[in-house]
């Protein structure tokens, strides 16, 4: 299972196994009554019924179950017309040590059951936590811890199936990259903090204007790569230019005093031809494009 289940209480014993011991043992105590000469296979049978019931249930109800058929086998040995196990005219202490060696061995293999019962659900806890620990660092390698987009090395595969899926089946997606302008400068004047809120807030709304579809990465730095998929690369420019527009006229006032952020972007439509670096380059060639006509623009490749 990929999930971790929650575990069940060993109280609830949804299997029955308590239940299902009961009535073995009866049955071999009632066994041992009618047949005495064959007590030795009887008794035989309750050792394999406590070492297999004892890996499924609780300490308690095994320890329970193993009174009550100890009592039983009591009862049966001590029995007028039982022979005690082939032993003619056995003496009250030959009987007595037999339902104490009888007692002894259905205990030893009670608790080794159970022993293996409790390695096992400490290996099942070792397994369950192996597990999580192996999901939170799953989960924190695909995400940038500072904005929440995915990292550079979660996001870059999605971009390849994109490219894939364009050259066997020519479904429309873009790539976009969109990047701070003056970021260095906001550090240097308003502190890094700032500059941490500002990269957060610029993801927060870059994901307003994307749809359900998209995904967002974080490439490095202050640069993010945006996929668009099922997207002409009209379609994309439109979209992306929304973004620019949006972050252009936000109020960064609360962050700090005067505070302006523009950011600028460059788009490629993803071709039935192209490569992973080779939609990455057309778009981080058109981003280049943008800087240099005067940030806070858009160019399409």
């Amino acid at each position: 299972r990929r999930g971790i289940e929650k575990e069940r209480p060993a109280a609830d014993d949804p299997q029955l196994v308590a239940w299902q011991m009961g009535y073995a043992l009866l049955v071999q105590c009632l066994g041992m009554a009618l047949a005495p000469k064959l007590a030795p296979l009887f008794i035989g049978t309750m050792s394999i019924v406590f070492a297999f019931g004892g890996l499924r249930i609780e300490l308690r109800t095994a320890l329970l179950t193993w009174f009550v058929a100890f009592l039983g086998v009591g009862v049966v040995l001590t029995y007028p017309t039982s022979r005690s196990l082939g032993i003619v005219d056995p003496s009250r202490i030959e009987i007595v040590l037999m339902c104490i060696s009888f007692a002894l061995i259905a205990l030893r293999t009670t608790l080794l059951g159970y022993y293996g019962s409790a390695m096992r659900m400490r290996l099942y806890k070792v397994n369950a936590a192996l597990g999580r620990a192996k999901h939170d660092a799953e989960k924190l390698a695909a995400s940038d811890p500072l904005t929440g987009a995915l990292s550079r090395r979660a996001v870059l595969p999605i971009i390849e199936r994109s490219v894939k899926r364009a050259a066997k089946a020519g479904v429309p997606a873009c790539v976009a990259m969109i990047d701070l302008d003056w970021f260095k400068s906001i550090n240097d004047r308003f502190g890094h903090l700032a500059g941490d809120q500002v990269l957060r807030r610029v993801v927060d709304g870059i994901r307003e204007c994307m749809r359900e579809s998209d995904v967002i990465g974080r490439y490095g730095g202050e640069e993010f790569v945006l996929l668009l998929q099922g997207a002409s690369e009209h379609a994309g420019a439109r979209l992306v230019e929304r973004i620019r527009g949006a972050i252009c006229a936000a109020d960064w006032s609360d962050i700090g005093p005067g505070l302006k952020v523009s950011v600028s972007c460059g788009i490629a439509g993803i071709r039935p031809t192209d490569t992973l670096d080779g939609v990455l380059a057309r778009a981080d060639q058109a981003l280049y494009e943008a800087k240099r006509g005067g940030r806070n623009q858009l160019r399409v490749a």
